[in-house]
């Protein structure tokens, strides 16, 4: 697949090598980002979260 196949270009840069470095970086990296999604179910009304 090369990118001028695919409709959204990041697609074509994420490795299978690129997921797993992510996938295993330092536990730290991750405080930001989980900050980020627990700022976000804030707005969704509790009945809808589950």
């Amino acid at each position: 697949m090369t990118e001028s196949d695919v409709a959204y270009g990041a697609k074509s840069k994420y490795t299978e090598v690129k997921a797993r470095a992510y996938a295993n970086r330092d536990a730290r990296r991750n405080i930001p980002e989980l900050r980020l999604v627990a700022r976000a179910f804030q707005l969704i009304p509790k009945p809808a979260r589950y």
